[in-house]
């Protein structure tokens, strides 16, 4: 059997490493494993990537944002859904 693979007959597998091993829910969801989630603490986000014949986790940062403080910044400014095409074609003329 290839290194890293799962045998047919006994649901058994090694990668030869101290790999950590985790299993794909029904609902297509994994457990990443505490010894992981210790190196990166406060991480609530992963960016995950087919990459090489390998699923890639990499943490990152999300920014809140408040969607009323937006919305009420736009109307004080008086922009409406036109305002963009219009800005558009001032710089355009510039």
């Amino acid at each position: 059997m290839a290194e890293g693979m799962f045998s047919g007959n006994l649901g058994f597998f090694t990668s030869g490493r101290n790999d950590m091993l985790v299993k794909l829910s029904s609902k297509n969801q994994v457990t990443v494993p505490r010894k992981i989630l210790a190196q990166m603490p406060d991480t609530q986000y992963l960016e995950v990537e087919w990459k090489d014949g390998a699923i890639v986790m990499k943490p990152v940062s999300v920014v809140g944002t408040n969607l009323d403080q937006i919305r009420d910044k736009i109307r004080r400014l008086g922009l409406n859904e036109n305002s963009v095409s219009e800005a558009i074609k001032w710089a355009r003329l510039k």
